[in-house]
C-alpha cells in the first residue's frame, strides 16, 4: 500500500477508538470496505480526475491492471467482480481508458430504479 492508502486505513481504524454514537462500527466497516477497493472511493463515487491519478493512488488497482494485461497477452478473457457500484464504475472507467474497451456492468440495478444509499 502507498503511504496515502496506509494513512486512510489507519484513520478509519482510529475512528473505532473514538467515542461516538452506537452503530458507528458498521459505518467504519463500510468505509473500510470502500477503502480496500480504492482510497478515494466513497459511496458517491470517485473524484473527477484523470485515470492516471486514479491508478497512481491505488496499489490494488495497479495490480489489477497488471493482471488484466497478462490475461490479454495470453488471449484470455476475464470477469471482474466488485462489491460496490462505485467501484464497478471506477473499474469500468479505468479499463475503458487503459484498454480501449467498453465494459458493461451487470449488477442488478435497473434504469429508473431509485438510488439507494450504499
Amino acid at each position: 500500500m502507498s503511504r496515502e492508502e496506509h494513512e486512510a486505513h489507519a484513520a478509519c481504524l482510529g475512528m473505532l477508538r473514538e467515542e461516538g454514537p452506537p452503530g458507528r462500527h458498521l459505518a467504519v466497516l463500510q468505509r473500510l470496505a470502500l477503502l480496500s477497493q480504492h482510497p478515494w472511493l466513497t459511496s458517491e463515487g470517485v473524484p473527477d480526475v484523470e485515470v492516471a491519478a486514479l491508478v497512481g493512488a491505488s496499489a490494488k488497482l495497479r495490480v489489477t491492471l497488471d493482471a488484466l494485461r497478462a490475461i490479454r497477452d495470453r488471449g484470455e478473457k476475464a470477469i471482474i467482480f466488485a462489491r460496490h457500484v462505485a467501484a464497478q464504475n471506477l473499474l469500468s472507467r479505468v479499463i475503458a481508458a487503459e484498454f480501449g474497451l467498453r465494459v458493461p456492468i451487470i449488477n442488478g440495478t435497473t434504469a429508473g430504479a431509485p438510488e439507494v444509499d450504499r
